[in-house]
């Protein structure tokens, strides 16, 4: 008999997508699963929604409001098959993609296929598709880097996962990039992946940096930081190579942050942060690139505030010749 997939699905407020999104999971044409739906303290109609569903694989928990990565951890402790497949409770699968996964770990006898997947952008759907390979044993860390820039390590929902190499659940405290954190923890317990030319879930892209508050933008830096040490510690001796790598994050995150016009009181906050991350994590050679970099960016840019920042770049430099990475 194959193996039973377990499909987590949290779901927070989903009324208007989860019926889409359990459907295209019980049309599955890999018929030996089990679907964890926890109902992350839903306060619309979600949750009768999936109730109306008559099939025994649907295993519905509810928990207080706690977010998708408590929710998921615990999906991981009730599952009970021999791979797991996550979901977002606002998309929906190609009726062949469990199946697909399956046969393809098991071909390939590997521990992680990773798949293309649909990105839909309002009325627009664009194929995301990578290219064909196996990735095995030390080969894996030596490519990490290349792999996140591929975008091959950032989300969850376009893999299968073997359930007995899961041994680090999600950050609870992390709220945006736990799945790449997630993800690069995983990775550890593994030997082979196949990545596959093929696409199969259908990603509804709800995101809008419209309106977001300065605290948003100052957490982005903190998970920015998170992700990077996490990069970091997989394959310490290309760590000059994530220097650029970061900084084009970073600059991504306060392009983000001019059009929602933060405050220079919060912008000088996620600078804080920068400095505190940069002085633990790069030489100081890299520093001083950063900050440059950060300072002609903000010039050329045409801030508000661009000569306050400069003077507070001005002043990270100067404290920078007194540290003990000098």
């Amino acid at each position: 008999m194959l193996e039973k997939v377990s499909i987590i699905v949290p779901m927070y407020n989903a009324e208007k997508t989860i019926k889409t999104c359990i459907e295209s999971i019980i049309s599955q044409t890999y018929k030996n699963i089990e679907i964890i739906v926890i109902n992350d303290g839903s306060i619309d109609q979600s949750l009768d929604l999936v109730k109306n569903f008559d099939d025994s694989r649907i295993n519905l928990i509810t928990i207080e409001n706690s977010g998708p990565s408590l929710a998921r951890n615990l999906g991981i402790k009730k599952a009970t098959g021999t791979y797991v497949q996550f979901v977002d409770s606002d998309d929906y699968l190609e009726p062949d993609m469990t199946e697909f996964l399956v046969n393809e770990i098991i071909k390939k006898d590997c521990d992680w296929v990773i798949d293309g997947y649909y990105i839909h952008n309002n009325d627009r759907i664009r194929p995301i598709l990578f290219k064909k390979r196996i990735y095995e044993n030390k080969v894996i860390r030596d490519q990490i880097l290349n792999m996140y820039q591929e975008g091959l390590l950032n989300s969850l929902w376009n893999k299968l996962y073997k359930i007995e190499h899961i041994d680090t659940l999600f950050n609870t405290e992390v709220k945006n990039g736990e799945d790449l954190i997630f993800n690069l923890e995983y990775i550890k317990n593994i030997n082979t992946i196949s990545v596959v030319n093929n696409c199969h879930y259908h990603y509804i892209n709800q995101v809008s940096d419209h309106n977001l508050s300065g605290k948003h933008h100052k957490d982005a830096i903190k998970y920015l930081n998170l992700q990077y040490k996490a990069l970091i510690n997989l394959n310490t001796d290309k760590k000059s190579q994530y220097v650029d790598l970061y900084l084009r994050e970073f600059l991504r995150i306060i392009r983000k942050a001019r059009r929602c016009k933060i405050s220079y009181r919060e912008f000088k906050d996620i600078l804080h942060d920068t400095k505190e991350y940069c002085n633990l994590t790069w030489r100081k050679e890299d520093c001083q690139r950063i900050y440059t970099k950060i300072i002609f960016f903000m010039i050329r840019k045409r801030f508000d505030f661009a000569l306050k920042i400069c003077a507070s770049f001005m002043d990270i430099l100067y404290s920078l010749k007194n540290s003990r990475f000098f």
